[in-house]
């Protein structure tokens, strides 16, 4: 900043000043406005359902992830449903809690084992049927 050498030049950096001091304060109240809005606790659950709720695109890396992730968690929830059921002993909700712990980590952590059994099992059953859907036409057309 430059020196100032007269009531002219002084009253003209205090209305520079002052405009700058409007411009940054109107930028934060803009900001303060957009930070209330993204902590409202409504927005804060809309923005997390509508992050679970969007179907990724397969080509994203990290969509297998969350797919798993989501199952390893579901598995989680179910085994401690099978286990506590309804049952309001403290000891059976604390079980519970710790089996859908560990089947989520189990699941989560063997994600590639579980997804090639499942691959499998699904191949085996589709087999099956293409099997027993081929002696079936076999055996009709013998009887005829």
């Amino acid at each position: 900043m430059e020196k100032i050498k007269n009531a002219a030049e002084l009253k003209e950096a205090i209305k520079k000043l002052e405009q700058k001091q409007a411009e940054e304060w109107k930028a934060l109240k803009a900001q303060t406005d957009i930070s209330f809005n993204n902590a409202n606790p409504l927005n804060i659950l809309k923005n997390a359902l509508s992050d679970v709720i969007s179907v990724p695109d397969p080509s994203d890396e990290k969509a297998p992830d969350m797919w798993m992730t989501a199952l390893s968690m579901l598995a989680g929830y179910g085994a401690k449903k099978l286990i506590v059921q309804k049952s309001e002993s403290t000891m059976t909700n604390l079980l519970g809690t710790v089996v859908q712990f560990g089947v989520t980590n189990l699941v989560a952590n063997n994600a590639h084992i579980i997804k090639m059994a499942a691959t499998r099992v699904i191949d085996l059953v589709v087999l099956d049927k293409k099997n027993y859907e081929a002696a079936a036409a076999e055996a009709t057309t013998e009887n005829q």
